[in-house]
């Protein structure tokens, strides 16, 4: 994901280089430390010694020389210096004989081009694409028919009828009722559970024409 290799034509030939996170990673991942023996100036040039430690024992040097400016161009020199031997030295201590991104600068810039990675190689370096989930089929009218009469008869126990819940959806049949109004009214039934009615939605009280029956002789002379 990071890119650590990349490529340039160089006199006619195709060579892949490690850029400037390609070191970095490597001594994490191979767990190599790095001691620098030697940081001089000698005759206006910086010179910088180091030497690598591999977990198992095995050791390797390498060198860096980079002439010396003036101000602070001369500190950024030093820094290059050492960040240069220290990516020498861990490519040559993983066995990687290769160009390293701070050597490009030494080579003169009408014997490179910059050449744009193959598909292959951008199938391996890039991140892969995120997989679009498939979209969902549209319900049935028979799945919504089964849903609703479902979702009715759980109101209904609420004292809630079949035709206030079509009204409410402002649907004619049980076979329009779609799952965003099934997940509307589960929210709605929430509330009708705690006895909160939304308007239109309250329960039907059933009510009788016949006159209450006449009190018992346990109840004679009681006003």
């Amino acid at each position: 994901m990071t890119q650590p290799f990349q490529y340039i034509r160089l006199n006619g030939q195709l060579k892949l280089y490690a850029t400037k996170g390609c070191a970095d990673q490597l001594r994490k991942v191979h767990g190599i430390s790095i001691e620098i023996l030697q940081n001089e100036l000698v005759d206006g040039m910086i010179m910088v010694h180091a030497r690598g430690t591999t977990p198992d024992g095995r050791t390797d040097e390498d060198i860096a020389v980079v002439p010396m400016r003036k101000g602070m161009d001369g500190v950024n020199d030093r820094m290059k210096a050492i960040t240069k031997a220290k990516r020498r030295l861990t490519l040559s201590i993983c066995g990687l004989g290769m160009l390293d991104e701070s050597e490009l600068a030494t080579i003169p810039s009408r014997a490179i081009e910059q050449v744009a990675p193959t598909q292959e190689v951008r199938a391996v370096l890039e991140a892969p694409a995120k997989k679009e989930k498939p979209k969902k089929k549209p319900r049935t009218v028979a799945a919504n028919k089964k849903a609703m009469v479902k979702v009715a008869a759980s109101f209904a126990e609420a004292g809630i009828t079949d035709a206030q819940l079509c009204d409410h959806l402002e649907i004619d049949s049980a076979e329009q009722f779609t799952e965003e109004m099934q997940k509307e009214l589960r929210e709605i039934f929430k509330r009708v559970s705690r006895g909160q009615y939304p308007k239109g939605l309250e329960p039907m009280v059933a009510c009788s024409d016949d006159p209450p029956p006449p009190p018992g002789d346990e109840m004679a002379g009681v006003e």
